[in-house]
């Protein structure tokens, strides 16, 4: 086309105005459509503008499908526009487009790109949300937190970076546990991150902290919290053996047959259960004696 071979001689300014006067007169014309999109994606163009280039080339793609008379089509393919032509036209406008978003490397500029270049390839489309994934990474490993961690995880889960988010989330969440220190802490840690390597050696920490705090307590409410909270602790027999032991004890030191009667009743304890007997001896003995 004339238009197009005085562009590549730089006259963008004559084209311009030829190319806006056909279009203002008729707007369908394809000879000036394609034009006005070499136009636009041409960065020496003070109006260049990618996006009004990708909407003025989708247009003229459906413009030329509309072409019913062969005549008008041959004419347009002597002038190299043809439905190929005009799909290369497209595919270089959003190779452009792709190439301001690499340079710009933003979230917000990829993310863009793939919502508005609706056509592009699945090539380009991988590598931007490769950016995105990439900078998103890095912004969370930047600020390091178990939030920033999460917010990625729950917003880019294809993210290759994904595993190791989860290891680097699941080490601050521990190291938090650990700096607390509490049963709660710990417990916390392992509702929410069960998944978590660490998990193994945050149960031992929890029933090993709730073990101390039931001993210094030192009661027989303290060691039965424990044993119901923690069945499968190690430190379960131990626990038993001191609230059985606690318990005979407030029983001996109360001294009545209704107290041996509910310490043999609650806990079955076979360690005092010869002592029990003998306190029982005696208390029945005495009551005869009186």
């Amino acid at each position: 086309s004339r238009l197009i071979k005085r562009l590549e001689k730089g006259q963008i300014e004559k084209v311009e105005k030829q190319t806006l006067k056909i279009l203002n007169e008729e707007p369908d014309n394809i000879d000036a459509l394609y034009a006005y999109s070499f136009l636009l994606s041409n960065n020496n163009y003070s109006k260049y503008n990618l996006e009004d280039a990708y909407k003025n080339t989708q247009k003229l793609r459906l413009v030329y499908k509309n072409l019913k008379e062969e005549k008008e089509i041959k004419k347009l393919k002597e002038n190299e526009i043809d439905e190929f032509s005009i799909e290369v036209v497209i595919k270089n406008i959003i190779d452009s487009a792709y190439s301001e978003a690499k340079l710009k490397n933003e979230i917000v500029v990829y993310t863009h790109f793939l919502e508005f270049y609706t056509e592009a390839d699945q090539f380009l489309r991988t590598e931007s949300l490769k950016a995105i994934h990439s900078i998103a990474y890095e912004e969370a490993s930047r600020l390091n937190t178990i939030e920033d961690y999460q917010h990625f995880i729950n917003k880019y889960p294809s993210a290759k970076q994904v595993p190791q988010a989860k290891i680097t989330r699941n080490q601050l969440g521990f190291d938090k546990a650990k700096l607390e220190n509490t049963v709660a802490s710990y417990q916390n840690f392992i509702q929410n991150f069960p998944d978590a390597a660490q998990v193994k050696k945050a149960v031992e920490l929890r029933d090993e902290k709730g073990f101390e705090k039931a001993k210094l307590e030192n009661t027989v409410s303290s060691y039965q919290n424990f044993i119901e909270n923690f069945p499968d602790a190690t430190q379960f027999k131990k626990a038993l053996e001191l609230r059985d032991n606690k318990a005979f004890e407030e029983a001996t030191s109360l001294n009545t047959i209704e107290a041996f009667n509910d310490f043999l009743y609650k806990y079955k304890a076979p360690n005092q259960l010869g002592l029990l007997f003998i306190q029982m001896e005696g208390l029945v003995k005495r009551n005869k004696s009186l």
